[in-house]
C-alpha cells in the first residue's frame, strides 16, 4: 500500500493493488481518496512560499530526511538555515537545532532556537515541538531560555490538564536549575 501511495495512487487503489487475490474476507479501512503524495516533493519545495504558514515546513523536513538518508547532512543544515532565513518554524528550527546538537554545535543549536520564547501563540500541533524545544535547549547549557519556552508553553490556555501535569516535572527541573524560586513554586 505504502509503495502504491507513494508513487501518487489513491487510497482505494493503493489497496487494491497490494491484494493478493480477491476476497470477501479482505477489508480496507479509509478514504478512497486519500492521496497524500499527489503532488512531487520537488513541485511541493518549489511552491513552498505559496503553502500555509501550517504546511510549509513539511516539505522542508521531507527533504532534509531524504539528505539525511543520502548522508549529506551539511546540505539538510543549510536547507534548514535557508528555510528558517525565509519564513522561520519551529518544526524546522528544531529540527535544525537538532541536526547541529548532533554534529556538536551545542551553541548553534540553541541559537537556531532563540526565536521559540517570543512565540505569541502556538497551534496544538506545535505544542510537543515546544516542549522538545526546551529540553533541547537545556541540554545545549541554556536553561534559562528553556524556562522562557516553558513559559510560553504553560501559557497556552488550551493546553490540556492532564498533558499540562505531565510536563510540569520537566519545567520543574529547569527552574530548579536556573534557580527561579517564583517559577520552581
Amino acid at each position: 500500500v505504502l509503495r502504491a501511495l507513494a508513487r501518487g495512487a489513491n487510497w482505494v487503489d493503493a489497496v487494491y493493488y497490494s491484494l493478493q487475490a480477491l476476497s470477501w474476507q479482505e477489508v480496507a479501512i479509509g478514504d478512497p481518496l486519500y492521496r497524500p503524495f499527489a503532488v512531487s516533493l520537488d513541485e511541493q519545495l518549489k511552491n513552498v512560499a505559496q503553502l500555509p504558514a501550517e504546511l510549509a515546513s513539511y516539505p522542508i523536513l521531507r527533504r532534509m530526511r531524504e539528505l539525511d538518508a543520502a548522508k549529506r547532512p551539511a546540505e539538510a543544515v543549510a536547507l534548514a538555515v535557508s528555510a528558517q532565513h525565509d519564513a522561520p518554524s519551529l518544526a524546522v528550527g528544531l529540527a535544525l537545532a537538532q541536526h547541529l546538537r548532533d554534529a556538536g554545535d551545542s551553541e548553534g543549536a540553541a541559537n537556531a532556537l532563540g526565536f521559540a520564547p517570543l512565540i505569541k501563540s502556538l497551534r496544538a500541533d506545535e505544542w510537543e515541538l515546544m516542549r522538545e524545544t526546551a529540553q533541547l535547549l537545556e541540554a545545549c547549557g541554556r536553561p534559562t531560555r528553556a524556562l522562557e519556552v516553558w513559559r510560553v508553553l504553560f501559557a497556552v490556555k488550551a493546553l490540556p490538564a492532564e498533558v499540562r501535569a505531565a510536563w510540569l516535572k520537566d519545567a520543574l527541573k529547569t527552574a530548579v536549575a536556573v534557580r527561579d524560586a517564583a517559577q520552581t513554586a
